[in-house]
């Protein structure tokens, strides 16, 4: 006897939890499936953990950076439990550039209970593209994508068309690299600005010549900088910095206004109380900044669209194209 078609039901399975240890920030993510494609947030948390700063000369990743991960990482997994959610975890540059990475991975599986894979950048770099590209629907299938995730302590970057990865980079720049290394503490003086545009760009130079003969591209940007930048410049010509940026045409000459700004303030209490400034990227963002400046000219960008999804949103849709998923998830997760 035929047994009757069923149509699958998405929100009959377990949600998925992603986590993203970044150098900023570490960030867990729950969503559901719905029957339309799109996904319903469950939970949303993010600590500012700043683990970058945490990694010391020789290395390691400090006792205090290991304890708060941990302590964040026990209330993520609290909440995981809560939701009967599948967790998907992963570290980027922080605990790449931790020498001791090993050890503390294996205290957060025996402590916490949490399987956490460090990931290449290049592994990154696929994630931040897919999460971007489904973020961004159609829009992102007309031609090559470049999608660009300036983080704080790495920069991505991955040129796609559709469905495929055409080349992929990692660079150890971030926003909290730059602003630590090359910058230095406040005020940034005006020698000091130059010198780091000069390193900056010096070290882009490889990039450059590696896309230099690809073909035309659009350019994406994902993360929490790029979408920081994008308020300010919003406020600085006197519109909302609302906090949806997602598609937002964030011109070249908006970032260098931007640079402009924040380089020339002469604290970190300055830069707080620029508008649309996030509190716990003062001391960072001008690294940031300078980095999407610098990657505008060497690269000859014009302007970049703002995405609201990046690694997380790729993460979300790995997953649930391992569940059997045919389409993508649809829409934005911030």
């Amino acid at each position: 006897m035929t047994q009757p078609h069923r149509e699958h039901d998405p929100t009959s399975e377990p949600p998925v939890a992603v986590i993203d240890i970044g150098s900023n920030s570490i960030c867990l993510l729950v969503v559901r499936p719905r029957h339309d494609g799109t996904l319903e947030i469950l939970s949303k948390i993010k600590d500012d953990a700043q683990l970058r700063a945490q990694v010391g000369p020789e290395g390691r990743l400090s006792s205090t950076g290991v304890d708060r991960m941990l302590a964040v990482l026990a209330q993520f997994q609290n909440e995981i439990t809560r939701l009967h959610a599948v967790p998907y975890a992963v570290a980027t540059a922080a605990l790449r550039a931790a020498t001791n990475a090993r050890q503390v991975v294996l205290r957060i599986k025996e402590e916490v209970g949490l399987d956490v894979h460090v990931i290449s950048g290049h592994e990154e770099a696929r994630l931040a593209w897919l999460g971007a590209r489904h973020a961004m629907g159609r829009a992102a299938d007309d031609g090559q994508i470049l999608c660009v995730d300036v983080g704080g302590g790495s920069t991505e970057l991955l040129l796609g068309r559709r469905d495929r990865a055409v080349w992929a980079s990692s660079l150890p720049l971030g926003a909290i690299v730059v602003a630590r290394d090359l910058l230095g503490p406040d005020p940034v003086a005006a020698k000091t600005l130059a010198h780091a545009r000069h390193e900056i760009r010096e070290q882009l130079q490889d990039l450059a010549a590696e896309l230099r003969h690809v073909g035309p591209y659009r350019t994406f940007a994902t993360s929490g900088t790029v979408q920081r930048v994008a308020r300010i410049a919003l406020g600085l010509r006197g519109e909302d910095p609302r906090d949806d940026v997602h598609g937002f045409e964030l011109e070249a000459g908006h970032v260098h206004e931007v640079v402009e700004k924040l380089a020339a303030t002469r604290s970190t209490a300055e830069r707080k109380a620029i508008l649309g400034m996030d509190p716990s990227r003062a001391d960072t963002l001008l690294g940031g900044a300078m980095l999407h400046e610098a990657l505008s000219e060497v690269l000859h960008i014009e302007r970049w669209t703002v995405s609201m999804a990046g690694l997380r949103m790729g993460l979300v849709a790995q997953a649930l194209a391992a569940r059997g998923h045919r389409e993508p998830p649809h829409g934005k997760l911030g």
